[in-house]
């Protein structure tokens, strides 16, 4: 009898006789079986292992992008915080200059925060001194107005660009001069604040020059 794929060899290899050929069938089936069962079990675990690679990569691939949203999701309002911050702490200066009061001036600041105006030659320190500074801007100018013009903070150190306009009490003509305050700040308070504008533009829209 002919057995498709299994040898005598193998089959006396398991202690057989020749003339036992129905034990023979039967045991040369059952090797036949087996061996398509581990070949065929052995494809499906290489084809789940492919199957899984392929899903590790895939899931790797969203979680890569799932964290790339999360990052933007979080650093983006950050950042947007920070320029908003930025935008506000300007603006509070701004805001504080315009209102024509001096308490809301000497709020911006930290106890012993320095003032300085360069064109004008004038330093003071503290918040009495500051005080002091706002009032006679105040009266030398009563309708002063700022207008910010743009502003960088970084670190705890920026720019304020705005335009200063107004009326000068002495000559009752206008001026309008632009210049920069240079700042150094702890959270939303000013420690330094250097001023930098051109006092011969205003001289000559007043006529003094």
């Amino acid at each position: 009898m002919a057995l498709r794929g299994c040898s005598q060899t193998k089959l006396h290899g398991r202690g057989y006789s020749g003339g036992d050929e129905l034990l023979h069938l039967y045991d040369c089936k059952y090797y036949e079986e087996s061996a398509a069962f581990f070949l065929e079990a052995e494809t499906r675990m290489t084809e789940s292992r492919e199957e899984n690679s392929m899903t590790r990569k895939q899931f790797d691939k969203v979680v890569g992008t799932v964290v790339v949203v999360i990052a933007l999701a979080i650093l983006g309002p950050l950042s947007f915080r920070a320029e908003a911050d930025n935008n506000a702490v300007a603006q509070a200066w701004i805001d504080a200059w315009n209102s024509h009061n001096p308490d809301k001036v000497v709020a911006l600041f930290t106890e012993d925060a320095v003032v300085e105006d360069v064109t004008l030659g004038v330093k003071v320190q503290g918040l009495a001194q500051i005080r002091a500074f706002a009032v006679v801007s105040f009266t030398g100018t009563p309708d002063i107005l700022f207008d910010l013009v743009n502003s960088t903070l970084k670190g705890g150190h920026g720019t304020i660009e705005w335009i200063f306009s107004g009326t000068d009490t002495g000559t009752g003509k206008r001026f309008r001069v632009r210049g920069v305050t240079v700042m150094d700040a702890h959270g939303t308070k000013f420690s330094r604040e250097t001023d930098y504008w051109d006092l011969a533009t205003i001289l000559r829209e007043i006529g003094l020059l």
